[in-house]
């Protein structure tokens, strides 16, 4: 029997087939238009269309992960099945979800809860639950899945290239002066992670300069892990398919195919980078 169950937010952007496949939980964030109407961020909602009214919305979205009663069901639901609760999140830096699910537990009175803190993003966490979920199939001690996941965590890269600037502005995560100025020299920003906060990597001005400084970044993951390789790969985007597509291609071609996810971005995500976004998580070995 299974010693425990995976669990995760809805930021990851897993499909509803992956997430019946790995047979993990999603708690979904709650997000709520100015014009009253809420929706949960789960994996059946309608992305595409979800985007062009967050697009059409002259003012953001909120959106939250306090939900305590959602969280609450999927602990619930595991304990008295008789296992534990394993929660990837988000960096702290980026939300409080894992917070928040210890907080939840505390309340339940119980220490078959644990949160491992990915220290990065949606590719990252999905990476992370991917493994974390053939672990619980395999039945393996929650103790030494919990290490195994921990230690996993140093073998991934990720990468986001952001084109479009002006979701930031409204979000109040970059001044409108930054934003304005980064879409008039038409700047493609390269960021990714350290210790869980977002850092900046690379400025380019164009869709092949950004590839090949995310190819760069990969090559200084490679050399200072001393990893011999990539082995598997997770895509996401926002209305960026055909630049994924090319990036997928020029990173085959220079390190190699291996398994892969192409996914797009949860709605919650999409609220705050804006449409044009494509990333890379990459695990290494």
């Amino acid at each position: 029997m299974q010693k425990f169950i995976v669990a995760v937010g809805s930021h990851a952007s897993l499909t509803d087939e992956l997430v019946k496949e790995w047979g993990v939980k999603v708690y979904p964030y709650l997000i709520t238009f100015a014009d009253g109407e809420s929706v949960w961020d789960t994996p059946e909602l309608d992305r595409k269309n979800f985007y062009k009214k967050v697009w059409a919305s002259k003012k953001l979205p909120t959106t939250s992960s306090q939900n305590a009663e959602k969280l609450k069901i999927i602990i619930n639901e595991a304990i008295s099945e008789n296992k534990d609760v394993i929660f990837i999140s988000l960096s702290p830096k980026l939300s409080p979800e894992g917070n928040l699910v210890l907080s939840v537990a505390k309340e339940l009175n119980t220490n078959r809860v644990f949160v491992i803190n990915s220290q990065a993003a949606a590719g990252t966490v999905t990476i992370l639950t991917k493994f974390a979920s053939e672990l619980a199939k395999k039945e393996i001690e929650t103790e030494k899945a919990i290490t195994a996941i921990e230690n996993l965590k140093n073998q991934i890269g990720e990468i986001h290239c952001i084109q479009n600037l002006n979701q930031l502005a409204k979000s109040g995560r970059i001044g409108k002066v930054s934003a304005y100025l980064g879409s008039t020299l038409k700047i493609k920003p390269i960021i990714t992670y350290e210790n869980g906060i977002v850092v900046p990597f690379k400025k380019t001005r164009t869709i092949n300069q950004a590839i090949e400084g995310m190819k760069e970044y990969v090559i200084m993951r490679i050399k200072k892990g001393n990893f011999s390789k990539i082995i598997y790969y997770c895509f996401i985007n926002i209305e960026a398919e055909n630049t994924i597509e090319l990036l997928r291609k020029e990173v085959f071609k220079e390190f190699g195919q291996a398994d892969y996810l192409d996914l797009s971005f949860a709605g919650v995500v999409s609220i705050h980078t804006g449409s044009g976004i494509f990333s890379m998580a990459f695990l290494m070995e």
